[in-house]
């Protein structure tokens, strides 16, 4: 009667816990937040599942506790018949033996009658004489009674008839009675093995229903302990939800504020441009207003003129040309030092910890991390702090671009950063199936690529 469900919800818990677990197989936090949720409702799904159990077993175990009262009650009864049966059983025990006294008492009071009879019969026919008379009247008071000195001799029959006629009817009676007494006896022993047969099976009973009851209040226990678990874990996916959707926020805030930088970068460049084609401009003017005005007639101011124009010209051409070259170097430029001696050990300590696990959140080379934590300890390693998110790392160093990547260089996509080791590919913690590995540099969209050495 036992139910056997909790072993198959703790295995069902047991694989819902697996949602606090890593989950940067995902390319965004959206991503993670869906998947979470989705476990979350099925969690939920559990658990209302298991307080319909809790219920029902709760149901069972009041219907056999109510069991148990109504055995209690019969038990109660049947002691009480019995006892009163062995009550009744010795007051008949007390009731046969007076009985048995009784009949004693009359058979002997019948074997006297029979030998005052038998000795009235002798005196009285076979002696025959007055003497016999006299004999008798004196050792039997009650004769003389009878026999109110009479010499009678039928009345002396008629009273021998009636006395032994009563005490044979009395006999009879108190035998009937000791029979009767008997029967009853047996009768009574029969309800009380039956009584006592009915309060073995009651016990019995209530033994089963008791231990029925001790089960549902361990199934209870259990189911409770569960459920208590599953409130667990739904706190830990809540926390874990809020986790990311703050590192959503602060992810969107570092995007806008760096295409704000951008955007005001831009401007600025955009205005700066201006500003030397504006001064450019004028300069080439002045110079030649410089020249006509010289006079036309003369090869040398002409020459100079013409010099002077082409020299204002290679100016601002190498105006724009440096503009132009403050652009590239917001967006990754080769002006940007590098340390190649640096990046090269840093690439070689990275490497050493691959095949470790990658754990969510985990900040061990050995044990187990995530791909920021990764990045993170190798460059602490050398001396260089790093955030912890990768979206934080975006903003980090110095931006360069991907044609320019060098070994030590750190490589941003949306929710995944790793460590450029040259040649295409990167050295990064990649996820739970592959841990810490070697990938293509270009399995995602890259989003920056950052120099800090």
């Amino acid at each position: 009667m036992k139910r056997k469900f909790t072993g198959l919800t703790a295995i069902g818990l047991s694989a819902a816990m697996l949602v606090v677990q890593p989950l940067s197989v995902y390319a965004d936090e959206d991503s993670d937040i869906a998947y979470i949720q989705s476990q979350q409702d099925e969690t939920n799904s559990d658990l209302a599942d298991l307080e319909n159990q809790i219920t029902d077993l709760e149901n069972q175990k009041q219907a056999i506790t109510d069991q148990i009262d109504s055995y209690n009650s019969q038990l109660v009864t049947t002691i009480a018949s019995i006892n009163s049966l062995d009550d009744q059983i010795t007051q008949q025990e007390a009731d046969i033996k007076q009985t048995v006294q009784d009949l004693k008492n009359a058979q002997q009071k019948q074997n006297q009658q029979k030998e005052g009879i038998s000795k009235r019969i002798k005196y009285l026919y076979e002696e025959g004489d007055n003497g016999g008379w006299a004999s008798l009247l004196l050792s039997d008071a009650n004769l003389g009674l009878v026999m109110n000195g009479e010499a009678d001799v039928q009345s002396l029959y008629n009273y021998d008839r009636d006395e032994l006629a009563s005490y044979t009817e009395t006999t009879n009676q108190i035998e009937q009675l000791k029979q009767q007494e008997l029967d009853q006896k047996s009768s009574l022993e029969v309800m009380k093995k039956e009584q006592e047969a009915g309060k073995a099976q009651l016990e019995d009973l209530l033994s089963q229903a008791q231990a029925q009851s001790d089960d549902y209040d361990q199934q209870i226990s259990n189911a409770n302990d569960l459920a208590a678990q599953y409130q667990a874990l739904i706190e830990e996916q809540n926390q874990k939800i809020a986790e990311l959707e703050q590192q959503k926020a602060e992810k969107e805030a570092a995007a806008k504020a760096a295409a704000e930088a951008a955007a005001k970068a831009a401007a600025e460049t955009k205005q700066a441009v201006s500003t030397q084609q504006a001064a450019s401009t004028g300069s080439g003017t002045t110079s030649g207003t410089a020249s006509t005005g010289s006079g036309s007639g003369s090869a040398s101011n002409t020459s100079t003129a013409n010099n002077t124009a082409s020299n204002n010209t290679a100016s601002s051409t190498g105006s724009n040309a440096s503009t132009s070259g403050n652009t590239s170097t917001d967006s990754g430029s080769s002006s940007v030092s590098y340390d190649a001696s640096t990046g090269a050990q840093i690439v070689a300590y990275g490497e050493q910890f691959i095949g470790n696990p990658y754990v969510w959140g985990g900040n061990s080379l050995t044990n187990g991390c995530d791909c920021s934590g990764f990045v993170q300890q190798v460059f602490l390693h050398f001396g260089i702090s790093l955030p912890r998110t990768s979206y934080a790392m975006a903003s980090s160093g110095t931006a360069v671009s991907y044609s320019e990547a060098q070994p030590g260089d750190i490589i941003v996509y949306p929710g995944h950063v790793g460590i450029y080791i040259g040649g295409g590919q990167i050295v990064n913690a990649a996820n739970e199936q592959l841990g810490i590995c070697i990938s293509n540099a270009t399995h995602q969209t890259i989003q920056t690529v950052r120099r800090l050495v």
